[in-house]
């Protein structure tokens, strides 16, 4: 199941960030995501802290330009630019 959940984190984030991709496969994506968040509230700490952060920001906020900041603040927790800490502020 931590494997579906990252999977879908990372197809979730990479198809937000991106433009001009099909409207209705990315909202099929973000259904799952949304349904599983539903379901694995135990294994959320297992993930990784870039993965931590996305679930903690992604559906919090709601403007497309501030999702798209967490995407990109995600991508640099992985790259190892930034803690998550700072990426918060």
């Amino acid at each position: 199941m931590t494997i579906y959940m990252l999977a879908i984190i990372d197809i979730v984030a990479d198809r937000y960030s991106a433009k001009g991709l099909n409207y209705t496969i990315t909202s099929y994506f973000g259904c799952h995501y949304v349904y599983l968040l539903s379901f694995v509230k135990d294994i959320i700490a297992y993930l990784p802290s870039e993965d931590q952060f996305f679930i903690e920001l992604f559906l919090k906020v709601i403007m497309r330009p501030v999702r798209q900041k967490v995407c990109y603040q995600r991508q640099q927790i992985r790259a190892g630019i930034v803690t998550p800490e700072e990426a918060e502020l």
